[in-house]
């Protein structure tokens, strides 16, 4: 790992290393998108349970959301 680091930093990919932003993940991976602005380390995975746990806030009537939208987050 480290010298990957080192090689991203000498030939300037180094802002394209990322840690994934899914909560829990602890993956770190190269973005490859076009724009350099991807979240997660897999969209199939990751990104995938992220839009779901968002989708299913958006669903939940507003009192559930203020009791459930913190659940497993600390």
């Amino acid at each position: 790992m480290g010298c990957t680091v080192l090689l991203a930093e000498a030939d300037g990919t180094w802002p394209r290393l990322k840690a994934c932003a899914a909560h829990g993940c602890r993956w770190v991976y190269y973005d490859h998108s076009p724009a350099g602005r991807s979240r997660w380390c897999t969209m199939s995975i990751c990104g995938s349970r992220a839009k779901m746990r968002a989708y299913r806030d958006r669903s939940r009537p507003d009192q559930d959301r203020t009791t459930t939208s913190n659940r497993g987050r600390q």
